[in-house]
């Protein structure tokens, strides 16, 4: 018959010392050699806490004072030391030390040490222990951040209370990436009337008012944004303004956000104070993103042909990889995950500096003075522009068709010669093995300035086309006006999220744009009904560019056999697959 099970309660504390924005935790080693927290057995009559406090004081000499909300536990058999029945529980609370004044206790600890974040993980042998700290670690700074946007949030809404402010809180903060040291707390009110003098006095210096007031709490430094009317933000109009920057508060006139700032308060923002009024704001199109990133593309070939011993140097990287991001998908996500995305797609040529960047980004109060890292900030101006390169290379095909455009090269209203030339990739054959008829919804990839859609349009139901140029776009606005049943998009196909799925899906001339296929097949393939068809017409044409004399445009040719294989590793089969002068036209049918 197997011993009952055992018992035994400890208790103690995740201890920490802060000195302005620098915070360190208190290590103690045992005689065994482990690293730990300062705990101990509870004794009788006391209760948790009564007993964390006698044992920190014991084994390291320190008075603390209890963080409130903090409590985990940590179990674990005994069963190494000889005790296989006993099972051990220790409790653990947050203790913020009174004052500084090291004395290891000699009989049970041999060392104690002041660590920061990083090096007290690497100290910590055991994970139980790692996770402690990580959850400690985490709870205080969210506590601190929570408790500063509270207290903001409140003089903010009394100084402003006959204006009806309503209060957002987006950018890193309501993206679940803001780091001290890095980032900012981005907040924007917006209120129904406007401000008066003395309310946009006491505005511009609540920041530093709120820092004096509470010196210990690092996060007011950190808030950015503009505070006026609803009506002048939506318009753009002037008004008076209230404006928190890296550069100062001011009162100024106007005030207006990106397209990535606005698309992060539409779609990801955090309401604080007041009515919520964004259901009367507007996402950003996808035309407004792009001419956002090629903004800040040209900032980086720029400024960023060299860089400093600066910590924010390493931020170049993560900003090109959140518009490579942008640009494949559609979309807005913080730059830590931008960067962990372009890793694991293999995207930056610079594998190391991107890792570097990712890591000092996680934790950049470790790095901010650390020699060799600021050695390598000043050295990122190449791998900085071959980044670049690769965000180039995906703006050039955007860029390309709007020149096109912009060149008045417009198939659609290309002379009968030309247009009969442009059949040899997708003529008679092509619209033939769509099995088109009115009942039918059909999708274009790469709708173009819609030579072939004007051809599809009297023979179906309805037709969607997509592009990602946004002049283009705009002339097959213009072109197909006259057809009623077609919709266009501004988009990428990989990331616009249809509210519908199709009876016929073609493409013509665009998959050489697509480096990953595989992402495109499977797309096609979740979005056509069962025994829907997918034709699709491949250039013969194996050259890696298309060359117009003026540019070069980067491009990924395909073979009818790499094709095929991947529409079979989907939902869809291949039904035949045929020539034509200039192209193989590939037609597949789903289930």
């Amino acid at each position: 018959m197997s011993e009952e099970l055992q018992y035994e309660k400890s208790c103690g504390a995740v201890v920490y010392c802060q000195n302005d924005n620098d915070i360190k935790y208190v290590l103690v080693c045992e005689r065994s050699g482990y690293w730990v927290f300062p705990k101990g057995h509870m004794e009788a009559g006391e209760n948790e806490q009564e007993t964390a406090l006698r044992e920190i004081k014991e084994e390291t000499g320190l008075t603390v004072t209890f963080v409130d909300g903090f409590r985990v536990t940590d179990e674990h058999s005994l069963a190494r030391e000889g005790r296989p029945n006993t099972i051990k529980q220790t409790v653990y609370f947050l203790a913020k030390c009174d004052e500084l004044n090291l004395v290891a206790q000699e009989s049970e600890i041999s060392k104690i040490e002041l660590l920061d974040f990083e090096s007290a993980m690497a100290k910590l042998q055991f994970d139980s222990f790692k996770n402690i700290l990580l959850k400690a670690n985490e709870f205080f700074e969210q506590k601190n951040r929570q408790l500063a946007i509270e207290n903001m949030v409140r003089e903010i809404s009394g100084i402003l209370a006959d204006c009806n402010p309503s209060i957002y809180l987006y950018g890193s903060s309501a993206l679940n990436d803001f780091k001290l040291g890095w980032s900012d707390i981005d907040i924007l009110v917006l209120t129904e009337k406007s401000m008066s003098e003395e309310q946009a006095a006491l505005l511009v210096g609540l920041r530093q008012a709120m820092l004096e007031k509470e010196p210990e709490n690092p996060y007011y430094r950190s808030f950015e944004g503009g505070m006026l009317t609803l009506a002048a933000f939506l318009s753009k109009t002037l008004d008076r303004v209230v404006y928190w920057g890296t550069s100062g508060e001011r009162i100024t006139d106007s005030y207006s956000l990106d397209s990535f700032g606005m698309a992060e308060l539409v779609e990801s923002s955090v309401l604080l104070h007041g009515r919520d009024i964004r259901e009367k704001l507007k996402s950003p199109e996808f035309c407004e993103l792009y001419a956002d990133v090629k903004r800040h593309y040209e900032t980086i070939r720029n400024y960023a042909g060299s860089t400093g011993r600066s910590l924010y140097s390493f931020g170049w990287l993560l900003d090109i990889a959140r518009c490579i991001y942008t640009l494949r998908t559609g979309k807005i996500i913080a730059k830590t995950k931008a960067g962990e995305w372009a890793l694991e797609n293999n995207l930056c040529p610079d594998k190391d500096a991107l890792t570097t960047a990712l890591m000092v980004r996680r934790n950049p109060l470790k790095y901010k003075e650390d020699k060799a890292t600021l050695d390598y900030a000043e050295t990122l101006g190449e791998p900085v522009q071959r980044f670049a390169d690769v965000l180039e290379n995906i703006i050039s095909v955007i860029q390309h068709y709007d020149l096109l455009i912009e060149e008045n090269n417009d198939p659609f209203r290309d002379p009968p010669m030309l247009q009969e030339y442009m059949s040899q990739w997708d003529g008679d054959q092509f619209l033939e093995a769509m099995e088109l008829a009115t009942n039918k919804n059909v999708l274009e990839i790469g709708i173009g300035t819609g030579r072939i859609a004007a051809k599809v349009a009297p023979y179906c139901m309805h037709l969607t086309g997509i592009d990602i140029s946004p002049k283009t776009i705009a002339r097959a606005k213009e072109n197909l006006k006259v057809h009623t049943n077609i919709s266009l998009i501004c988009g990428a196909f990989c990331s616009h999220e249809f509210t519908e799925d199709f009876d016929v899906i073609y493409s013509s001339l665009t998959m050489m744009h697509f480096e990953n296929k595989q992402q495109v097949i499977k797309k096609v393939a979740g979005l056509l009904k069962d025994n829907g068809i997918f034709v699709l017409s491949i250039d013969k044409n194996q050259d890696g560019f298309i060359d117009m004399g003026d540019r070069k445009i980067k491009i990924y040719p395909d073979t009818p056999e790499n094709i095929s294989k991947l529409i079979k590793d989907t939902t869809m089969s291949v039904a035949r697959v045929f020539e034509i002068e200039n192209a193989y036209i590939i037609v597949s049918r789903k289930g």
